[in-house]
């Protein structure tokens, strides 16, 4: 009995001593999965900072405005006398720029003193040849003449306001044509209220000027007839006097006499247009900067000739290419610095136009030209056409990004980036975002909430996630800038 109680004791003592065994293996299995868990499950320091983003290029100076001056002239050439600038030279408003010959000049002089001592001679010998009994006939002579020099200025009044009207008409009908094809633009969204009410006036504009020239010349008919009205009753009175008290040829004589009178103020008043508009010099419209010199002291130039061009050198503005990877990230109106090795500081220029196509370097690469007016009011050294600088867009926004370490990125075949954020479960959670800018070690992210708490998940060797693996940065291969250029959102 005894030796059977102990072989039930040995028993017990076995089983209890394999109880915890394998009480023992399954605790420390099971503590074993709880730290591999957590070990899987590791948030990320997540911090936010500002994100630097400096677009630079190279760009080239030119001058916004030009002025061309021309020889002038009633002949077909002009003789230079002297040159006073060289090309580079700065000028001044009102500065005088190209003297030219005065002999043709002192040549009208002495033709309009000669014309008008003929004139004087022609006025005195008609007041000699009027004698008192002329009186009236000289009188109606006279009233004949001034209504018939007003009819033949009325109707050249009338045929040049009738080529008008016809140019008008031309006009005014290609203005309401435009206006009809603007305003179908209108609808569909490709012109703007402002431009069609612009387009309408212009068209009200030319409507009111044929108009009142259809009006003047309306007047103008009916002076007409009210002139040769009074010059037939006139032609009548003559008629009656001449046939009863004066002489025919004296009456012959004095309208012979005004008419070379008045064929001698005409000749007057052409040498004196001709001396008023006679170029003795070029003088500068404006300050600036003389940029071409095409002509020489004693040269005889061409009447028409471009002698000199004169830039404005108070508006600059900076000709650039930026590519095609950094100009969608410029918009009109940016502010931009730019240095050069032709001057010592650093000036601001604002971005004012972007063209709408592209086109290619010398390397083949697509890029975009823009152009920038420099900000002159703090411009103090001289800055010349055709210098190259250096730009500077600064993008860096006001407000601070989200920055993550690149490892905690994970990609899918689509591309699609996403991190994992703790859930309101045990399981972390997926979260598609938007990656931008990198620095250093670490990416700006865009589409994630500063209440995120991210999580890196450490997968299983065997174990796929997403058809990407977290391995490389960016998750497979997602981040790192384009050719030429810094990396954008994705």
């Amino acid at each position: 009995m005894g030796k059977k109680r102990k072989v039930i004791f040995s028993i017990l003592a076995i089983f209890i001593i394999i109880g915890f065994i394998v009480g023992g293996v399954i605790i420390k299995k099971r503590l074993a999965e709880k730290n591999q868990k957590n070990e899987a499950v590791k948030e990320v320091s997540k911090k936010t900072d500002l994100v630097t983003q400096k677009i630079t290029f190279d760009g080239t100076i030119a001058y916004d405005d030009e002025v061309e001056y021309y020889a002038e002239s009633s002949g077909d050439h002009k003789q230079i006398s002297k040159v006073l600038v060289e090309q580079g030279d700065i000028v001044k408003k009102g500065q005088l720029l190209i003297e030219y010959d005065m002999d043709e000049y002192n040549d009208l002089l002495d033709d309009l003193k000669t014309a008008k001592l003929e004139l004087s001679t022609l006025q005195e010998d008609l007041k000699n040849y009027q004698t008192s009994d002329k009186t009236e006939i000289l009188s109606l002579d006279n009233s004949i003449l001034t209504n018939e020099n007003s009819i033949k200025e009325y109707e050249a009044t009338i045929k040049n306001n009738e080529n008008t009207i016809s140019l008008k008409q031309n006009q005014l009908t290609v203005l309401e044509s435009t206006l009809k094809q603007d305003k179908e633009l209108l609808e569909k969204g490709y012109k703007s209220s402002t431009e069609i009410k612009d387009s309408e006036n212009t068209v009200k504009e030319y409507k009111d000027a044929i108009a009142q020239l259809k009006e003047t010349n309306s007047n103008l008919k009916r002076s007409i007839t009210l002139s040769n009205s009074a010059k037939n009753l006139n032609a009548e009175k003559l008629k009656l006097q001449k046939n009863t008290s004066l002489d025919k040829t004296i009456a012959y004589n004095m309208k012979v006499k005004k008419l070379a009178i008045e064929k001698q103020k005409i000749v007057i008043a052409a040498y004196e247009e001709q001396i008023k508009t006679f170029q003795r010099q070029t003088i500068a419209k404006d300050d600036g900067v003389v940029t071409e010199v095409n002509a020489s002291d004693n040269e005889t130039v061409d009447v028409g000739a471009s002698v000199i061009t004169v830039a404005n050198n108070k508006k600059l503005i900076i000709n650039a290419d930026v590519s095609e990877y950094e100009v969608n990230k410029i918009a009109i109106g940016d502010k931009a610095t730019f240095t050069g090795d032709g001057f010592e500081k650093t000036y601001t220029a604002t971005v004012t136009k972007i063209l709408p196509v592209g086109g290619t370097d010398d390397d083949d690469n697509v890029v975009v030209p823009i152009e920038l007016t420099v900000d002159m009011s703090d411009v103090t050294e001289t800055i010349r056409n055709n210098y190259t600088v250096s730009v500077v867009i600064d993008k860096t926004p006001k407000e601070k990004s989200i920055l993550l370490p690149v490892s905690s990125i994970v990609k899918d075949n689509a591309g699609n980036s996403y991190v994992y954020i703790k859930g309101t479960g045990t399981e972390p959670i997926k979260k598609q975002i938007k990656t931008g800018e990198i620095k250093g070690t670490e990416v700006e992210i865009i589409g994630l909430s500063t209440t995120d708490q991210v999580v890196e998940v450490k997968q299983d060797k065997n174990k796929k996630t997403d058809q990407g693996m977290m391995g490389g940065p960016m998750g497979g291969g997602e981040g790192g800038p384009p050719p030429g250029g810094g990396g954008g959102p994705r």
